[in-house]
């Protein structure tokens, strides 16, 4: 049995091509390193950028950043071979062998530390948005500034890109493969963490975009992997711990950087810390392999076998294809309507509840009295006390099911959020009380984070796999629009109560809609093979 070769470069990027991948690798890292002396000379001003004359070095930088990018994607662009295997399906095999689970705990490894420096992109803005508002002089709900422009734009621009980086990278994912897109996001994490190096708010939202754009379909895209590579026996627990674990320790990742790197350096260095995050990303993609479903349905059969050979699965006949048709024929199909319905609306939901009320609430305390040393620290340690509980989301994901651990967790978010709307002058006045509701809040979000994506990747058949997941993936950034379209029209909701409010609601409707279809959603497992999706047994 061949033995899959261990590379940087994605599987079947060994062509005529790839020299152009390791130049376009090399003109972003360059292009990268050129912002830091702009960001060293703002030390004698506590690394306030604000005002700063931009010069021949910087715009230099941006053109290799963007050749480098360009030249990258085009080196993975490769082409399609051969016919995809027919009538085969990938099952689990007859004994786990010890090299087998060595494999696999290493994918998991790589795949948590891939979604932990995602999460710390958006969950950055919690920590940030106070001192852009002062540096630059905006406006922020119950702080007017010297400029009329509300700070809000700035998370909006990330947000965006994020939502549209996940149609983008589901298209992505199906055209130049699972392992591929990944390490391209990986490249791009790199060239826009000098988002922490913009002198100008309108280059900080541009590059804040494209930032979004990089890191938006990274989660589809894993857990496509994850869903095509893991055997079916333990596929959804090491699912959602990999989600679950990977969010939690995105937001200690921003949180800690906040509280330890604030003071030094300035909220610039919470961007600037994608760059090495970013590299440490691209060599772990050395460890990650492509998914062999991607293989077998593009002609690379040897590849896909010696991956097959090394997690611990094998071929068989299969029973039930892959429906054809196009992505909106599939979606839009009788048995998955009602479900795509409701992992939609569940996922805007959840978009209002971490986009806008996490993003709203260290300012709405800060304008209350609450000191933003003491906002920054309790959010540092809920998130380490949150971070256990992702293990009981992994047990209640197997022993309950899909459906049942998504609903739950959708109540227990609305629960929260209505809890923190009947109790914000206790939790203004009491850090003990504010400790408490926010490690219940990540928790519950954390929760239903780590079980919805999963859940989708279960869902869709392989051939649109991708595109479905990002497609409840990119709902989960819409609420976070919506959210801050408002803040940015001046509408943003009084206070805490009003926040939380507007947050619980539609995650109560969210919850409703995926209980009311418990008997379309819930039987995936039975459900999966006639619809070409999961088909292992």
């Amino acid at each position: 049995m061949p033995t899959h070769p261990r590379t940087v470069l994605p599987v079947g990027s060994q062509n005529s091509r790839c020299w152009l991948f390791r130049v376009g690798v090399l003109a972003v890292v360059c292009g990268t390193l050129l912002h830091l002396p702009m960001f060293a000379a703002a030390r004698d001003m506590d690394y306030h950028m604000a005002g700063m004359e931009t010069g021949t070095t910087m715009t230099v930088a941006m053109l290799l950043l963007v050749a480098g990018s360009a030249l990258t994607l085009a080196g993975l662009l490769t082409p399609r071979r051969g016919a995809a295997a027919p009538d085969v399906t990938v099952v689990d095999g007859d004994t786990d062998t010890a090299p087998a689970r060595r494999a696999r705990s290493t994918l998991i490894g790589a795949m948590i530390l891939a979604v932990a420096i995602d999460a710390q992109k958006p969950f950055t803005f919690t920590f940030i948005i106070p001192a852009v508002t002062d540096e630059y002089g905006l406006s922020a709900p119950g702080v007017p500034g010297a400029s009329a422009v509300p700070v809000a734009v700035l998370p909006l621009a990330g947000i965006a890109g994020t939502t549209i980086g996940s149609l983008v990278w589901g298209y992505l994912g199906d055209r130049i493969g699972r392992q591929a897109s990944i390490v391209y996001a990986a490249v791009l994490f790199v060239g826009t963490s000098v988002c922490g190096a913009m002198p100008t708010f309108t280059g900080n939202v541009i590059m804040c975009f494209a930032m979004g754009l990089a890191a938006g379909g990274m989660l589809p895209v894993i857990f496509t992997l994850l869903a095509e590579t893991i055997p079916r026996r333990i596929r959804g627990r090491v699912m959602v711990l990999v989600g679950g674990l990977g969010a939690a320790l995105g937001f200690l990742l921003a949180s800690w950087s906040a509280t330890v790197l604030m003071p030094l350096l300035g909220w610039r260095a919470l961007w600037l810390i994608g760059a090495p995050t970013g590299l440490l990303l691209l060599a772990v993609c050395r460890f990650v392999p492509e998914s062999p479903r991607f293989l077998l349905l593009h002609g690379k059969h040897e590849q896909a076998l010696s991956i097959l050979h090394r997690f611990g699965m094998r071929l068989a006949p299969a029973t039930h294809p892959d429906p054809g048709g196009s992505a909106s024929t599939l979606l839009l199909a009788p048995r998955l309507r009602a479900a795509t319905a409701a992992l939609l609306t569940c996922g805007i939901a959840w978009g209002l509840a971490n986009f806008g009320f996490l993003v709203w609430l260290p300012q709405a305390l800060t304008t209350s009295g609450v000191a933003i040393g003491t906002v920054t620290t309790t959010l540092a340690q809920s998130a380490l006390v949150s971070l256990p509980g992702v293990i009981a989301v992994a047990w209640l994901y197997a022993r309950w099911g899909n459906h049942r651990t998504v609903t739950a967790a959708a109540a227990l978010t609305a629960l929260t959020l209505l809890a923190f709307a009947a109790l914000t002058p206790a939790i203004i006045g009491s850090t003990t009380v504010l400790l408490i509701s926010t490690v219940l809040l990540l928790l519950a979000i954390y929760a239903l984070h780590a079980a919805i994506i999963p859940y989708s990747a279960e869902l869709f058949p392989t051939a649109i796999r991708a595109r479905g997941t990002a497609l409840v993936a990119g709902a989960t950034k819409l609420g976070g629009i919506a959210a801050l379209t408002l803040t940015t029209a001046g509408i943003t909701p009084p206070g805490i109560t009003a926040s939380a409010l507007l947050a619980a609601l539609p995650m109560l409707a969210g919850m409703t809609l995926l209980w009311t279809v418990p008997g379309r959603v819930g039987s995936l497992r039975a459900r999966g093979a006639r619809l070409g999706g999961d088909q292992s047994r």
